[in-house]
Order: structure tokens, then sequence, then C-alpha cells
């Protein structure tokens, strides 16, 4: 474990071992920016770097080189676009050594490209591709992500859009994302490899975007008022400042939640060529946040050691890893997903429950009448205006509210021909659920007192023909919520 000092890499080890005492981590004094700093490399003799000594944002490629020179692998989880754009130039050096030279092992365009690869096999081509992060405000942040942020804060990057590079600023280009678990946040657009790399990595895709949305907005507009006085001329650039605003980032750090998350969404045709959109969520909570970014290096250098990985040169972290590798390296230490995963469980058991009282006491109502046992209906009957209340009203209930709440947190647009047939088909249910219920109370009623025949069969041929109604647009409900047909098509445009 290496640092610019001794005494900070010691610490370091220190803290490991103090949480696991059986491992083996020796601390080294290493800086990059020291005349020295090939020889103090050569002297550790390693096997594999994995460089983390940011900012990469306007760095050269020494530490690689190094690595290069000793016969070691190298991985880093450098975020600067030109870094990692333009370390191919080491192919050759690395092959010829028959060392792998990883750059970009991390959130982007580690992780991204491997969800990409998880989905893309769902798409005949891919037109868009939109991604976010969206920190928490409890991060610990270094001072190389400090220094990051403020190298591209206001000035131009080229930005893939509907087929043409278009210019964006850092900070700029203000979009509301919505995360579940998070809900609303404000974003602004951030220089990353994504923007040069993915058009390449996936062919015929017209758009590829990053925003990165912080969780206290005041931060957010701060960033976008900086990133419009850089535009403007009146500041050339915020890099000198980067000391204090990791001052100020360190002491407002409580200001937020320990909760992030990330996103990337993809459109396109899928396979029998109709408009198909899919979005990946990540929520990273009790300040898991931070493990996300390492997860690809991890996962990576576990490969080199197991000799699981053949290729040698110097490459991009693009599909290098599975959507698998990263599950077995972070499920075990937190959840995804967590509130929108208990809200759709919510939702498909109140649906079962919905779905299953009904065909269940329809089922046993239609028994009841037909064996024109008038003992045998007053108990069922009884019983399924009990059953209505206890599990369909609660279900009804539970339905519409979760229901909307994944709606919004999917983003499907509420004018869209799947949204207003959803509620449509959900009305005509309770149009024809609450006579039914009625008309179920009076015919208990009429057991009960002895009534009419005449009033019996027309109230159960009524039951029978709205309860048929209910059904077949529960089963149509069903369809849509597996298929989201209508989707992409919105009524009002």
């Amino acid at each position: 474990m290496t640092s610019r000092t001794q005494n900070k890499a010691q610490r370091l080890v220190s803290e490991l071992r103090s949480n696991d005492a059986a491992q083996n981590i020796i601390a080294a004094a290493l800086d990059q920016s020291l005349s020295d700093f090939e020889t103090d490399l050569r002297t550790l003799n390693p096997d594999m770097v994995i460089h983390t000594a940011g900012p990469y944002q306007g760095q050269d490629y020494r530490v690689a080189r190094a690595c290069i020179d000793c016969g070691a692998h190298y991985i880093d989880l450098a975020d600067g676009r030109e870094f990692v754009e333009g370390f191919n130039q080491l192919n050759s050096e690395a092959k010829n050594r028959n060392v792998l030279l990883i750059s970009g092992a991390s959130t982007l365009p580690g992780l991204s490209s491997a969800v990409i690869d998880s989905m893309s096999g769902k798409f005949d081509a891919v037109s868009s591709i939109k991604i976010s992060i969206a920190p928490t405000q409890q991060n610990p942040r270094g001072f190389g992500t400090i220094a990051a942020v403020m190298s591209y804060c206001g000035k131009p990057f080229k930005v893939l859009e509907q087929g043409q590079w278009m210019t964006r600023y850092g900070w700029q280009d203000l979009r509301v994302q919505n995360y579940p678990s998070l809900g609303r946040r404000l974003s602004g657009a951030c220089d990353v490899p994504d923007l040069a790399l993915i058009p390449n990595y996936v062919k015929g895709c017209e758009t590829v975007t990053f925003h990165a949305a912080l969780e206290a907005w005041w931060e957010q507009m701060g960033l976008w008022m900086m990133g419009w006085l850089t535009r403007v001329g009146i500041v050339k650039s915020w890099s000198k400042l980067t000391p204090t605003f990791h001052w100020i980032s360190e002491r407002l750090k409580s200001l937020g939640s320990d909760t992030g998350g990330m996103h990337v969404r993809l459109c396109g045709l899928d396979l029998n060529g109709k408009p198909k959109e899919i979005t990946w969520y990540l929520t990273a909570k009790s300040n898991h946040g931070p493990e996300i970014p390492c997860s690809p290096a991890l996962v990576l250098a576990r490969k080199l050691v197991r000799g699981q990985i053949s290729i040698r040169g110097a490459v991009p972290c693009l599909g290098l890893i599975t959507m698998s590798d990263f599950a077995d390296e972070v499920l075990p230490q937190f959840s995804l997903m967590d509130s929108y995963s208990l809200i759709k469980l919510i939702h498909i058991i109140s649906a079962s429950i919905l779905f299953g009282t009904g065909i269940g006491t329809a089922f046993f109502m239609l028994r009841a009448h037909l064996s024109g046992n008038s003992e045998a209906m007053a108990v069922t009957t009884k019983s399924v205006v009990l059953a209505d209340w206890i599990f369909t009203t609660p279900a009804v209930v539970i339905q519409a509210g979760t229901g909307l709440w994944l709606t919004l947190q999917m983003s499907i647009p509420l004018g869209s021909v799947w949204f207003i047939t959803v509620v449509s088909l959900f009305v005509l249910i309770g149009i024809c659920w609450i006579p039914v219920v009625r008309i179920q109370i009076r015919i208990r009623n009429i057991i009960a007192n002895g009534g009419g025949l005449e009033d019996y069969q027309k109230l159960i041929r009524t039951w029978v023909t709205l309860g048929m109604i209910a059904f077949i647009s529960i089963l149509i409900l069903f369809v849509l919520m597996v298929t989201k047909i209508g989707v992409g098509t919105n009524v009002f445009a």
C-alpha cells in the first residue's frame, strides 16, 4: 500500500489491519511526481499496480510506462476523458513486455459498459444511451475528486447527440434525473471517458450523454453558476481553488444522506423492430457508494491473479467485466434498488391477492349457486363479502398507490398510451367491482331473509356479467404490466 509519504501509507495500512489483522500489507512511500519514481517502483518489484492517485485530468502515462518497464500489470480508476481515450498509445509497448494495462476500471467506463453489454442483446439497434450518477452527500471527497470536478467546470467538451457532435460545458446543461429511493435530483453535464468511447463501442448509437446529480441542489446550482463565470471569461479556471473547495466540501458532508445511485438508460429498436427503452438503476445505501468505482478494478485484479485474462496490451476498460462479476463483488456488501424492489414486490403481491381473491371467491360463489343449497349459498355469500373487505379492498388501494409510485420512478410519461390504458382499465374494474360487492351483500340478505327467487336470479346474472368484465380487464392489466406496450407513445405529443 503506497502513498506520497511513508506516514500516510502506514496510517492506511494500520486502518486496514484493524479490520482484518491477518492481512499481509506493507506500507511504502511512492510519489509519481519525483524524479526517482521509476527506480522506487522497480525496487518494490510489483506483479501488478493499481493506480488510484488522481486527478487523471492532465496527468501523463508515467505510472503506466513505469509498469511496462518493470514488467507489471497495471489497472487504474481514471475518469479523465483524454487520459482514457488516448491510453491505447501504449498498446505496442505493453504487448512487447507481455503485460496488460487497463485504464478506466471504475464506474466509467468499466461498470457502465458492463451494464450496456447486459442490456444491448435485447435490442436490434441502440440509438441512445444516457448515463447519470448521484453521489451521496456524505461520501468522503478526496482531493483528487474535487480537482477533477474543478478541472472541467465551465469548460467546453463534445457530446454526441442525435448523430451530431455538440458542444456542452462542464456542470451546465441542467436536467432533472429520477432515481428509485432518491427521488428527483438536479444534474449537470460532465466530461467523462464514455462520451468519447461508447459511440465507437456501440455501433449505430447516435446519442451518448452523461450527467452527475449532486444531492444538495445548492451545490449543483453553485457549480452551474461557476461554470457560467468560466464560459463568459470572468474566471479562467477553478482548479487553483481546489484546496479551498475541498476544505468546504469536507465540512458540508453532514448536510445530506448516506444514499447514492446510478442509472443507465438504453433506447432503440427491439428484436422485432419496435421502439424499446430499458433503464438500469443502482442504489447504494449506508455510504457504500465509494465502493462502486473500486469494484471493476478489484474484479480485474482477481481475474489477472487467477490467470483468467489472457489479452495483453493497453486498453480502456470496455467489455472486460460482466454484470455477474460486478454482482459477485458488491452484493455481499449492500443491496441493489432497496426501496424500489420493496415497493415493486408489494405491488406484485397485492396484484396476486386481488386476482387470487377475485377468482377464488367467484369459484365458490358459482359452486354454491349451482348446488341449489340455500344454506351453502348463505355461508358462501357471507364469507365472500368478508373476503372482499379483508383482502380485495386493501389490495385495490395498495395497487393504486404503488402503481403510481412505480410509474413515476420509471419516468413513464403520464400522457403515454400505456399509462392512460392502465388507468382506464383500473377505473373500469372499480366500476364493476363496487356493484359486485353491493350485489353480494343483497344476495346474502335475500338468502338470510328467505327472499324471492326471481330477485336472486336477476342479481346473480348481473354479478356474473360484471365479474367477467372485471376478470378480463385484470388479465389485460397483467399483460400491460409485463410488456409495457405503449410506454413510448404519448397521446398528447
